[in-house]
């Protein structure tokens, strides 16, 4: 479990790569309601170990059933789709795994998911 007893998933995160973790609750984040937002708060390769973290735990309980979804900021996204979606078709190359920018913006953000 990400959360952990009393929050004691959460802390060890914060205390074992150095961001600042918050987990939103559902009413929180009306655009994903039925996901849990996570943010996370730091220097980029704190943040980066934090997620690999994250990830792990997510994967380990159900991996079939676990994904990833990102938000980017608008500005950020062409640079993960690249030119003529070239970024985008090496990461799913690379990969393995289906990874997609939607276009609609939310809150001036936009949603990157990998299955």
């Amino acid at each position: 479990a990400i959360i952990g007893k009393s929050g004691a998933g959460l802390a060890r995160l914060r205390e074992d790569h150095g961001v600042k973790v918050e987990m939103l609750k559902q009413e929180q984040a009306p655009h994903w309601s039925e996901d849990r937002v996570v943010i996370l708060q730091g220097p980029p390769a704190n943040r980066q170990s934090a997620l690999s973290d994250i990830l792990k735990a997510a994967f380990a309980s159900d991996e079939m059933s676990a994904g990833l979804k990102l938000l980017v900021s608008s500005s950020e996204a062409g640079a993960i789709i690249g030119k003529s979606g070239n970024t985008l078709k090496q990461l799913r190359e690379q990969s393995g795994i289906s990874v997609q920018v939607q276009k609609e913006e939310i809150l001036g953000e936009r949603l990157g998911m990998s299955a």
